[in-house]
């Protein structure tokens, strides 16, 4: 029979600390699948990822000879339901489209004869420009 050393509570430190280091923005993922069915909604579609990309990239600055760029759009992204903000969604506040993402095969890869894709899945990753408080979450909902 062995006897080993146990550790009583009194023999632990009381005195730990954390210490808050900052906060991170907040990121939100959007998922879409587009999945034409005609060529007024392929192009459609390619309006909407044209869109968003150009909306997501700086602009270039001709007036400074492109010594410096403007920076790229903000977003306020807000959700609705039957034509009013719903309010069972939490805020979100102005963001900024980090990255866009276009898959051209998220199932395997098919084309119609004109050589669109038959199925696009594009994933948007935002982050809000504000830090996120205590007191904008119990007043406004964030």
């Amino acid at each position: 029979l062995h006897s080993f050393p146990t550790r009583r509570s009194s023999d632990l430190n009381p005195q730990v600390e954390l210490m808050f280091k900052g906060t991170q923005n907040r990121e939100f993922i959007f998922q879409f699948t587009f999945t034409p069915k005609t060529a007024a909604e392929a192009e459609q579609i390619r309006e909407i990822i044209s869109t968003f990309k150009i909306f997501a990239a700086p602009e270039y600055n001709a007036d400074q000879n492109g010594r410096y760029f403007i920076n790229p759009a903000q977003f306020d992204i807000a959700f609705f339901f039957n034509g009013k903000e719903n309010t069972n969604m939490n805020k979100i506040s102005t963001c900024v489209l980090e990255n866009i993402m276009v898959n051209y095969s998220p199932q395997q890869f098919m084309t119609f004869t004109d050589g669109m894709p038959a199925q696009i899945s594009m994933q948007l990753r935002f982050k809000e420009m504000d830090y996120i408080y205590a007191q904008m979450i119990e007043n406004l909902k964030y």
